[in-house]
């Protein structure tokens, strides 16, 4: 289980002074990384009509492959891929997942950063004031 270090402020409601703790706290390892140098991406995928459930169980099985959606709108499927480098998800897009059958055409976003107020709001949410 990974952790997260957190200096928080107490101050207890019969003892006016503050006082600073140090808590570790647990969190999901999918929604922490320690590594910055992560490399996140999503590949919007478009699939034959026929093969979308057997595509999305192919990718779901390629190691760097986070998460499989299969989603409404232009696109079939959505993959988020998690790697080291840039080389790596050139690697797994390029060499391994545009050769699956399923596959008509792909389209790649990399992620800059992450925004995710659910994360913030559970790690910061620990019951002191």
């Amino acid at each position: 289980m990974l952790f997260v270090n957190f200096v928080v402020k107490y101050r207890a409601m019969f003892n006016p002074p503050e006082v600073w703790y140090h808590v570790r706290l647990p969190v999901r390892a999918d929604s922490y990384v320690e590594d910055r140098t992560m490399v996140t991406a999503f590949v919007l995928i478009s699939a034959k009509r026929n093969m979308i459930p057997e595509t999305a169980q192919a990718l779901s099985a390629l190691e760097g492959v986070a998460e499989v959606h299969s989603v409404a709108g232009p696109f079939d499927i959505v993959a988020v891929i998690r790697v080291r480098t840039n080389e790596e998800l050139a690697d797994l897009v390029t060499g391994h997942m545009l050769k699956l059958k399923g596959i008509e055409r792909s389209e790649t976003l990399i992620a800059f950063r992450a925004f995710s107020k659910f994360d913030l709001e559970r790690m910061f949410s620990i019951g002191v004031d």
